[in-house]
């Protein structure tokens, strides 16, 4: 668990799992896909940002790391989302809601 993220919680959020394990990941996953006006918590997007964390992701790597956004993380989460499926899809959604709703400006 990081704890911490360089971003302002967006409203409406689930509580902090209690750890970054797949299961609490996919209960948190499975909470947004049934009541969509809870987005998942900071930690479980930035974990599931993490599992595209690359050089060719900086946007993702950068949120995984240290909950940064920058102007490249939408649209690579939009690039990765467009060729999902399956729990893929399922997880870029959630993490795709959550950025949406991120109540900050961008930082470059």
């Amino acid at each position: 668990m990081r704890g911490k993220w360089n971003h302002t919680t967006p409203a409406h959020v689930q509580p902090c799992p209690a750890d970054n394990t797949s299961s609490h990941i996919d209960t948190q996953v499975d909470r947004y896909h049934a009541d969509n006006r809870r987005l998942v918590h900071p930690e479980t997007a930035m974990e599931i940002a993490a599992w595209w964390h690359g050089p060719n992701h900086p946007g993702l790597s950068a949120f995984s790391s240290t909950g940064s956004v920058t102007d490249e993380l939408l649209p690579e989460v939009d690039r990765e989302l467009a060729g999902a499926i399956g729990v893929d899809r399922r997880d870029l959604e959630a993490l795709a809601a959550y950025v949406r709703h991120i109540p900050t400006t961008v930082e470059s």
